[in-house]
């Protein structure tokens, strides 16, 4: 449960920079951090755009094999796609996910 509160701490200083109303931070954050929980092993967010319109957030990580059976987005955020890359050059060891968020 600290390692979730530290997860959000650092999560909220990446988003603040972006200058996003009080509503859409807690929307994006929470969908971000149930991702987390679900499955997805967050390696990098950041944010796209030009401040003060900020267009889209891009979530990079590697899923675990149960986390799109796992995953039931259950906030307004919307998610606009999923994409999936193997990684491995000869024998793909697992995939990595790149998550696009509208705002």
């Amino acid at each position: 449960m600290a390692d979730d509160k530290k997860f959000e701490e650092a999560l909220m200083k990446i988003l603040e920079h972006g200058r996003f109303d009080k509503s859409k931070l807690t929307e994006v954050s929470s969908a971000i951090s149930q991702m987390k929980t679900s499955g997805l092993k967050v390696d990098r967010v950041h944010w796209i755009g030009v401040p003060p319109v900020i267009d889209r957030i891009i979530i990079n990580g590697i899923p675990d094999p149960e986390f799109f059976g796992k995953f039931k987005p259950n906030s307004n955020a919307q998610i606009n796609y999923v994409k999936l890359f193997p990684y491995g050059i000869l024998n793909p060891e697992g995939w990595q996910a790149e998550v696009e968020i509208s705002i």
